[in-house]
């Protein structure tokens, strides 16, 4: 009877993880593909993948500022979602940079607080079972897996038009579960500005936070370059979609016993095994020279998405004061996607035109052994924090 009660309470979560990293699935893993197809240049490419992620920095705090400070989580949620559709099928549209540009930029607008907000409504949802959002969570890397496998096939036979169509149907099915989601607790006469204040005096914020950026800016020379890095040793795109399906092969362990890991090292120690996982992951593309050993090489992002990404989220609710769950989720994303994706991309992007890819992942290497540093030593208990 407990099996299935929690099999019900996961079912609106698991989905609204599935259809969102489904409709993205189709076109972001090939979205620098179809760019340099459309004639781009690395250079404008470098500034168009960078949009996404930099308007992470802006735009997701203030939407989730919005809002924990107004109680809208269960308005924006499904508001911005659908707001993401009509600027995709814009991007799928346009061959001119100069309309790329704008819908990019709105595009990131739209969907850069997406996570945020989902992982602070379910983290809300699961209550005191909020250990197993590994458990939900994991969904989301099987409709990631799942499409960008199918989407590459489908390309390869149909063109890029079926990537944007894909992403537009589970946005909508994504639409229709976000509006199914119950409004996150609310804690009320909570001092939102004061509370705020006390995340930036916090060492263990500052230091998850630096720690955050650093890794976000080495994943986004893997999100930006690793496929273009394929293609140029000769990967046609089923073989991309192939790497993007194995990439989320191992996650779904890691996502099922994240629970377990937790309670067996904490939070901040899974945080921790998931940055060498990522210099590993890193220092192993660096010495690729068959697109086919780059299938295997991406299976290192199993183990290290899923464990920093189910260790980051309960480290950032364990950590922040009440009534901040979705600003803290925002202020991660802000560093990790938001100015990590911004500086990663552009960084990468001139790393990958003047010294070739092997020097951008080994600098992608050492940035990533900093963070941990940072991490390790700023970021010791010293604080004792309100639990949410």
């Amino acid at each position: 009877m407990m099996e299935k009660q929690t099999a019900r309470t996961n079912l609106l979560p698991s989905l609204l993880y599935f259809f969102f990293f489904a409709a993205t699935g189709c076109i972001t893993p090939y979205l620098n593909i179809f760019f340099q197809a459309k004639g781009m240049s690395i250079t404008q490419i470098s500034i168009l993948g960078a949009m996404p992620m930099g308007l992470t920095l802006v735009a997701a705090p203030v939407w989730a500022g919005v809002a924990d400070y107004f109680g809208l989580h269960r308005k924006i949620l499904p508001l911005i979602m659908f707001l993401t559709m009509p600027f995709v099928a814009l991007l799928g549209a346009a061959n001119s940079f100069l309309v790329l540009l704008p819908a990019i930029i709105f595009y990131g607008i739209c969907n850069s607080p997406i996570m945020s907000l989902s992982d602070n409504s379910v983290l809300s949802y699961l209550g005191s079972n909020r250990h197993n959002y590994g458990h939900v969570r994991l969904w989301g890397s099987i409709g990631w897996g799942l499409l960008g496998w199918l989407s590459g096939i489908m390309v390869d036979r149909l063109g890029p038009s079926v990537a944007y169509v894909g992403f537009i149907i589970f946005m909508s099915l994504e639409v229709w579960v976000a509006l199914k989601m119950p409004e996150p607790e609310i804690a009320k006469g909570v001092p939102y500005w004061e509370n705020l204040g006390r995340v930036i005096k916090d060492n263990r914020w500052i230091a998850f936070l630096v720690g955050s950026l650093l890794m976000g800016i080495s994943f986004s020379f893997i999100t930006n370059y690793f496929y273009l890095f394929l293609e140029d040793l000769g990967a046609p795109s089923s073989i991309t979609g192939l790497s993007v399906a194995t990439s989320v092969i191992l996650e779904l362990p890691f996502f099922i016993f994240s629970a377990a890991l937790i309670r067996k090292i904490s939070t901040r120690g899974l945080i921790i095994f998931s940055f060498f996982v990522l210099i590993l992951r890193l220092l192993f593309s660096s010495m690729l020279v068959n697109p086919y050993w780059g299938v295997a090489v991406n299976m290192l992002h199993g183990p290290f998405y899923s464990t920093y990404w189910a260790g980051a989220v309960n480290y950032a609710r364990e950590i922040a004061p009440r009534g901040l769950g979705a600003s803290a989720q925002a202020l991660f994303a802000a560093s990790f996607f938001g100015l990590g994706g911004i500086v990663g991309a552009l960084l990468g992007g001139w790393l990958f035109t003047r010294f070739g890819p092997p020097v951008m992942f080994q600098t992608g290497a050492g940035l990533t052994f900093l963070g941990l540093m940072v991490f390790f030593w700023l970021g010791k208990p010293n604080t004792i924090t309100e639990p949410d």
